[in-house]
């Protein structure tokens, strides 16, 4: 690492003289304390796996052969170009009238006695 006064033309000559001048008495005396952490059995137990895998595929002995299905995006929009066509050309006159019905039947007295009674129990 390169000291502060071997390049006194690219630093700040006051920023230089403040920390040339600085009591390092001033500072406080800490403890470096290094931690390790040790992998947990499942982190080893995955890494073994994956090294294994890796050499497999490496050396190849597992590898099968697969074939691959190539779609013809052609022959799709042609699809779609007929259903378009088959909707504009459709008939409408050939469809019959009909007239929707709605019916929404109440439940009667009883019934709702029933219920209640059904609830209660």
């Amino acid at each position: 690492m390169p000291a502060l006064m071997d390049s006194p033309t690219k630093a700040n000559p006051a920023l230089l003289e403040e920390m040339t001048q600085f009591d390092k008495t001033k500072l406080q005396k800490t403890n470096t304390e290094e931690k390790v952490s040790l992998p947990t059995p499942e982190v080893i137990q995955r890494e073994k796996t994956e090294h294994e895998m890796f050499e497999r595929v490496k050396s190849g002995v597992s590898l099968k052969h697969v074939e691959t299905v190539e779609k013809d995006p052609l022959k799709e929009v042609v699809a779609q170009e007929k259903v378009q066509l088959d909707i504009q050309q459709f008939d409408a006159s050939c469809l019959k009238r009909v007239d929707t019905q709605e019916r929404n039947r109440l439940p009667s007295l009883t019934d709702i006695e029933e219920e209640r009674k059904g609830l209660k129990n």
